[in-house]
């Protein structure tokens, strides 16, 4: 006997449904509009997407709409930062903006094969000799001088210890950390 899978969405797809209607969508629209997927999997989803910051939910019980959120972007003299922390530059932030639309805001941009095609490897450089520079000082080693993989051996002798030391404390010896490397 088989059992028949339920259909799965993808949240996005739901998104971009509520971003198509200006007028927002309830749950009874969302269920006619995905008849195939279960009410409570609509549910789990449109909520997920209200606690991302994705939707926006408006009124109480029936009532309820959903809107998705449109990012805004920041003044243009702002810098800001990332979620990671970084401070990143207003042209990033921007990109970054684009990116986070919902599919059916986004403007379709068409490609360019004689711009690949011109590309020679090693001979065509698409960025400035100074940035070039910058990047390639930023992705260098700060261990300079040693022989390849003396880092990575370093980080494997300490690892060797901690193993050991956490091996020995197991079994119930006493052994301290420098006991151990020793």
């Amino acid at each position: 006997m088989t059992v028949a899978r339920k259909p799965s969405l993808d949240p996005t797809t739901v998104l971009d449904a509520i971003a198509a209607d200006p007028d927002g969508m309830g749950i009874e629209a969302l269920t006619a509009a995905f008849a195939s997927v279960p009410r409570r999997n609509l549910q789990r989803h449109v909520a997920a997407l209200v606690e991302q910051g994705r939707l926006r939910a408006e009124g109480n019980g029936r009532a309820r709409k959903y809107h998705a959120v449109v990012p805004t972007p920041l003044p243009a003299n702002e810098a800001r930062t990332a979620e990671s922390g970084i401070a990143i530059s207003v042209e990033a932030a921007q990109v970054c903006d684009l990116v986070r639309r919902p599919l059916a805001q986004r403007t379709p941009v068409g490609y360019r094969r004689e711009f690949l095609e011109h590309y020679r490897p090693n001979e065509t450089a698409w960025l400035a000799p100074p940035l070039r520079a910058h990047l390639h000082q930023l992705g260098r080693s700060l261990v300079e001088g040693r022989p390849a993989g003396t880092y990575a051996r370093q980080v494997l002798d300490r690892l060797l210890i901690d193993l050991s030391w956490a091996s020995s404390r197991l079994e119930g010896n006493t052994y301290s950390r420098l006991d151990t490397q020793t």
